[in-house]
């Protein structure tokens, strides 16, 4: 009976194991995602910017 508690235990220690690295692995992913978003954006508005035909686009501003 006791090696079927620690045997639980053990598997229930495994399973939020797992469940912290994903949530960490995931946290990671958001976070790069965010950044690569951010650095495309401010390269687009640099293009933008660089282009004398086109008016520089400020951020935050709007098209509508």
């Amino acid at each position: 009976m006791v090696e079927n508690a620690a045997l639980g235990a053990t598997d229930q220690n495994r399973r939020a194991l797992i469940g912290n690295m994903a949530a960490a692995v995931l946290k990671a992913f958001e976070t790069y995602a965010i950044e690569n978003s951010l650095q495309i954006g401010d390269l687009l508005r640099r293009q933008l910017c660089a282009n004398p035909f086109k008016s520089c686009v400020r951020q935050g501003s709007s098209s509508r």
